[in-house]
């Protein structure tokens, strides 16, 4: 798995690639948990060079019910979507 942290717009992007297994579940929630401790209120994990996202990468994601998905972020292109703090 490979991952890089961004900001566009105001918004915290995580450009993640390769394989997201179990191998590599725990590194990618550690990214994810990383970036939103982070000062902002909108943040993007970007998956399009994913190959392979198996259930236990699945796992990887903000923890608790703190975060919602919404399109059409002012800042970012139209075909990105953001996830947000609630």
């Amino acid at each position: 798995m490979t991952a890089k942290l961004e900001t566009v717009g105001g918004c915290k992007i995580l450009r993640v690639g390769g394989r997201i297994d179990f191998e590599s579940a725990l590194d990618f929630e550690q990214r994810i948990n990383s970036m939103i401790q982070e000062e902002g209120d909108c943040f993007i994990i970007e998956l399009s060079e994913v190959e392979l996202l198996s259930s236990a990468g699945l796992r990887g994601r903000a923890p608790g019910n703190h975060s919602r998905f919404f399109g059409g972020h002012p800042n970012l292109p139209p075909d990105e979507f953001a996830v947000a703090r609630a």
